[in-house]
């Protein structure tokens, strides 16, 4: 295959115009796909059997078959000219079940190109001018006036591919998602603006504990959002965390906010007791006065049967297990599932834990280890001092990042500090002391990973609670959050 005649087609998210759903075409003959899987795309004009090809990765790496033919015929042109661009791509799970074979929603992204099919034809128009110029209104409409646009879709879906040009037959295959893309830009927007708010973060001089080495994050320029923490509802009694149904479902348990305010609930946080303790799988915040079921992961593999009626909020889970939790929660709602973990994954985590910790527990439990370190660690009754304004902190081993957590107020920050410093410590032996001696980081390194950070910021595709929650996803980084009332409210972000 000719690298140079083979380029792949990928694109930015603020460039979003539309999802394009489409069959998975010859998968029979290559690895089985899951819902779990991302996609990526490949034009492939050497195929002997067809120069306008485009193939699906499977997760990067393995060929899972071709977008078909009928949909290359003139969607080829496009990516070839640069006027759009694939994306994401992710099983529908609901047209699938419906059509009994693999189908696709792949995020479609404006190339260099994209006026070429955006902008309408001027002056004398011939008929397939005319025709796109009739598809091109029914496309912008579609996120500005629903109503109509279904109505002219219903009219025009129908149009046979002869009669387009290539840029038409795009425009109407993307309507019907149109109304979701407009929904997800205004999100992206609220994003935005949260994160350039965050150029105002300070990162002061370096506190030295052990052999982590913590930069404080100082400034907002914003108020305190009204909130509750999940810890503080429960051990107040105005919230309660209970088992599904009260029967349990390892995945899922439900929160009883009582509050006339939201509660925020931080990625990371371990609930304790019930039929088995469960680590929070992403940072949400739960609307007031509601009923709401909570995405969870299992750290505690030998048990389930009721310690206790309901959990309690007493800790943060130790990083690595957090980092293996959010890395396959992230891949699972980029491809387009829920924010649920490899609970398999998790409990090989907690398993790793206890036994690099030499420690004992009759229902591999990660609250084991906790309790083990807090008995053993001297580091851990020794939590730094940090600037009574501080909102976060970047915490590095050396040049290496293991972490940044931030929230939208010093009063938060300080409440959650000890359990933050906690999870950073449990799970990280004495014995990498010597991996730290490399480059001294400075405040500037810290302020650049915040930087960098924020710049990746995107809405989670799964949305759940209030405001909007985000997500983070470069390299082996992955992060949590969530902007409510226009304020980045809480972000943690992890490296393993």
């Amino acid at each position: 295959m000719d690298e140079n005649n083979n380029k792949k087609v990928h694109g930015r998210k603020d460039g979003l115009v539309g999802v394009l759903r489409t069959r998975l075409a010859g998968n029979s003959y290559y690895a089985p796909v899951t819902i779990r899987d991302f996609f990526t795309f490949e034009r492939d004009p050497s195929n002997p059997h067809d120069s306008n090809a485009v193939m699906v990765m499977k997760n990067g790496s393995r060929v899972a078959g071709h977008l078909p033919a009928r949909v290359v015929s003139w969607l080829s042109e496009l990516l070839d000219n640069d006027v759009v661009r694939l994306s994401g791509g992710r099983i529908d799970r609901e047209y699938s079940e419906y059509k009994h074979a693999p189908y696709l929603s792949i995020d479609v992204i404006a190339g260099e190109s994209w006026e070429d099919v955006s902008r309408p034809f001027e002056g004398p128009v011939n008929e397939f001018e005319s025709l796109h110029n009739l598809v091109l209104a029914a496309y912008d409409g579609a996120s500005k006036s629903p109503g109509f646009s279904r109505d002219l879709y219903r009219r025009i879906k129908h149009l046979k591919q002869g009669d387009l040009l290539p840029g038409t037959m795009l425009l109407l295959k993307l309507i019907p998602s149109m109304e979701r893309v407009a929904s997800w830009g205004k999100r992206m927007g609220e994003v935005r603006a949260a994160a350039d708010r965050l150029e105002q973060v300070a990162v002061s001089e370096a506190v030295h504990a052990g052999w982590f080495t913590i930069f404080p994050l100082h400034g907002d320029g914003r108020n305190h959002v009204p909130y509750v923490l999940l810890s503080d509802a429960v051990t107040s009694g105005a919230a309660s965390v209970h088992e599904k149904d009260g029967h349990g479902f390892v995945p899922e348990i439900v929160l009883h906010n009582n509050l006339g305010v939201p509660i925020l609930i931080n990625e990371g946080e371990l609930l304790v007791g019930a039929k088995q303790d469960r680590t929070i799988n992403v940072t949400i915040m739960a609307p007031a006065e509601s009923e709401f079921v909570v995405p969870v992961s299992c750290v505690e593999a030998g048990r389930w049967h009721h310690t206790s009626e309901g959990f309690s909020a007493e800790s943060v889970a130790p990083r690595k297990v957090r980092h293996t939790k959010l890395k396959s929660v992230i891949h699972s709602v980029m491809a387009g599932g829920a924010a649920r973990s490899d609970q398999e994954g998790v409990w090989e985590s907690v398993s790793s834990l206890l036994n690099e910790a030499d420690t004992r527990s009759r229902t591999s439990c990660v609250t084991d280890a906790i309790r083990h370190e807090r008995e053993n660690n001297e580091l851990l009754d020794h939590k730094p001092d940090l600037p009574g304004d501080t909102r976060g902190v970047v915490v590095t081993l050396g040049d290496k990042l293991l972490g940044i957590e931030l929230f939208d107020s010093p009063g938060t920050f300080g409440k959650l500090w000890k359990r933050i410093w906690e999870s950073y410590v449990v799970g990280t032996p004495p014995k990498q002391e010597q991996e730290a001696k490399g480059p001294e980081p400075d405040p500037e390194f810290a302020k650049k990973l915040v930087q960098e950070i924020t710049t990746r910021l995107e809405p989670s595709p799964v949305s759940l609670g209030e405001g909007v929650e985000v997500v983070v996803k470069t390299g082996d980084m992955v992060g949590s959050g969530v902007v409510y009332d226009g304020v980045l409210c809480a972000l943690s972000v992890l490296s393993g």
